[in-house]
């Protein structure tokens, strides 16, 4: 359809699609009632957005689609068609411009598959924050639209640090992409809004019969006279039983050097306490 002047009119809102569309985007959240904190709206006005009785102003659209990582288009277009169109600008995305499409391959190389198979993950690594201590934690990695993410939470009692809230379950997420290169794997990460970045290079490293991965993690931070910006860092890919799970994940946070498993410390070449 066009108008008098032969140009495309614009598409009308219609509330049926955006409310179906954040329905199906809240269905992926735990809980309505946190989102709701998170998004600083009352429950009632969010609800009127879900039965489609009104749409939501510039700022709080903002909000929702920073929160789910869409755009606009949310107002107009079934999510399902959105998504569908996402491997393919993702394609583009990573396939970068010609000058260097060369030189960054993402999403061909077999390494993230045969070093970094798909699975929940336990991490050590030099802490950013605390000089001589280490941070412990858990991270998914999962395969989506043929690329392959990583997904974690930071630590509570990293979060207590840093002063981040802990009830803010979008502050302390951050979500990554992980690919092979020509030896290990890279996985780029970030917190919402790219608040907080990372870089960790990981090789396939076997050891007493069983395969770790060894690298560093490099955090887009400056350094100071106590702590570098750049971190060893070891991965354990964990067995899929709840119990091993839930102990992992009570044991994220910081912890002494000398607290550290043997096996932990000869990899990531920690002297043993004296």
């Amino acid at each position: 359809m066009s108008d008098v002047s032969g140009r495309a009119a614009p598409r009308p809102l219609r509330r049926d699609v955006f409310s179906e569309n954040l329905r199906q985007l809240v269905a992926e959240v735990p809980s309505v009632a946190a989102l709701c904190r998170e998004l600083s709206i009352h429950r009632s006005q969010f609800n009127r957005f879900l039965s489609g009785v009104s749409f939501p102003g510039p700022d709080m659209l903002h909000r929702i689609c920073v929160r789910f990582g869409t755009d606009a288009r949310i107002l107009l277009e079934p999510l399902d068609h959105l998504r569908a169109k996402a491997p393919a600008q993702i394609q583009s995305l990573m396939r970068l411009h010609p000058e260097v499409s060369n030189y960054f391959i993402i999403g061909d190389q077999p390494n993230d598959t045969a070093i970094m198979p798909t699975g929940n993950y336990r991490f050590t690594r030099g802490s950013f924050v605390q000089p001589g201590m280490y941070q412990t934690g858990m991270i998914k990695i999962y395969e989506k639209d043929g690329f392959k993410f990583s997904r974690g939470y930071m630590a509570r009692e990293v979060a207590r640090d840093l002063g981040v809230r802990l009830n803010a379950r979008a502050e302390r997420e951050y979500r990554g992409v992980v690919y092979g290169t020509g030896r290990g794997v890279v996985s780029q990460a970030a917190h919402l809004g790219s608040k907080s970045c990372s870089f960790t290079f990981l090789d396939l490293v076997n050891f007493v019969e069983r395969s770790y991965l060894v690298g560093f993690c490099a955090r887009t931070m400056l350094g100071t006279a106590e702590i570098e910006p750049v971190a060893k860092a070891l991965y354990e890919k964990l067995p899929d039983d709840l119990a091993t799970l839930q102990h992992a994940a009570r044991r994220a946070g910081m912890i002494a050097a000398a607290d550290l498993p043997p096996t932990t410390r000869k990899l990531l070449a920690i002297p043993d306490p004296a």
